[in-house]
């Protein structure tokens, strides 16, 4: 099982977790859910990357995956905020 990094790569407005572009944190599961290095991140975000994070986690694979990152956006259509996730061994 892999950790995946996740790193914002754009904000359009403020979002309310306070991310900015070039900011970064894990999801871990091993045992169970961590944000490891998070400032804060709203839960439209994590709902939006938790299925691609453990798809990932588990060696999983998307068709718009490139270079082994999978490119992800909030939902929230105020702030946009396009994240990058990534396998780390």
């Amino acid at each position: 099982m892999s950790r995946i990094k996740v790193t914002v790569v754009s904000v359009a407005e403020p979002c309310s977790g306070g991310l900015k572009a070039g900011d970064n944190f894990y999801v871990n599961n091993d045992p169970c859910l961590v944000l490891e290095g998070g400032k804060g991140v709203c839960l439209e975000l994590i709902h939006a990357i938790i299925p691609a994070a453990m798809a990932m986690a588990y060696e999983g694979s998307f068709p718009w995956e490139e270079n082994g990152r999978a490119t992800i956006a909030c939902p929230d259509a105020k702030s946009r905020v396009v994240v990058t996730l990534e396998r780390e061994s």
